[in-house]
């Protein structure tokens, strides 16, 4: 189970900052989404039991905006979603 987690969205710059506390160490995917609804990102992350930080970096300008971000778990179940907002 996902506590807590932290989205500090800097698109104008391209990169996200995840901030996830975790109950257990777990494998999880991170999706994001653009405007159409259509995965645009995914990557894998092992997260440990507590505090985890991830910054997710594109280089140069976004093609697609990311407007949702989803955590899933090994079984493909969406433990954590939510709506990416312009700081």
């Amino acid at each position: 189970m996902i506590a807590n987690l932290t989205l500090s969205p800097f698109l104008s710059y391209c990169f996200l900052n995840l901030h996830i506390f975790s109950d257990s160490n777990r494998f999880i995917t991170v999706r994001l989404f653009n405007e159409d609804t259509r995965l645009a990102r995914s990557f894998s992350w092992y997260v440990w039991r507590g505090e985890n930080n991830k910054v997710i970096n594109e280089d140069g300008t976004l093609e697609d905006k990311w407007v949702l971000l989803d955590v899933v778990d090994t079984n493909g179940s969406v433990i954590y979603s939510s709506p990416i907002g312009k700081s």
